[in-house]
């Protein structure tokens, strides 16, 4: 590969599914599919990419592009729009992860992105 070839990146493994690993535990969402919402390391992004949020007509769990009308980001972001803030009793997400998450799906949601040497 050449210096200018990108390479990919495994980036909601490295940065996005530690966070629901780390928070989203305690047998709700990882160890249990509270919500019917598993987070679970290698099935987590199947079950949140445009997948109907359950509770919630007419909405997704996460929309590609669109932070605002996310439920995951309504939820985590307590912006009022989705009920309860996640994760209940806390500890609650700082403000850079849910910024990432936010930043994260306004980017599009992906799972891979491409970087160059040198970034």
């Amino acid at each position: 590969m050449s210096e200018d070839e990108p390479e990919l990146i495994d980036y909601y493994a490295d940065n996005i599914q530690p966070i629901f690993s780390n928070s989203c535990g305690g047998g709700c969402h990882i160890g249990g599919t509270q919500g019917g919402l598993d987070l679970s390391p290698n099935v987590s992004y199947d079950n949140l990419i445009s997948v109907g949020a359950n509770g919630y007509p007419g909405s997704v769990r996460v929309a590609p592009f669109d932070a605002a009308n996310s439920v995951l980001y309504n939820k985590i972001a307590n912006t009022g729009m989705s009920g309860q803030q996640m994760p209940p009793g806390g500890p609650m997400l700082s403000a850079s992860e849910i910024t990432l998450i936010e930043d994260w799906i306004n980017d599009g949601a992906p799972f891979q992105i491409e970087q160059t040497e040198g970034e």
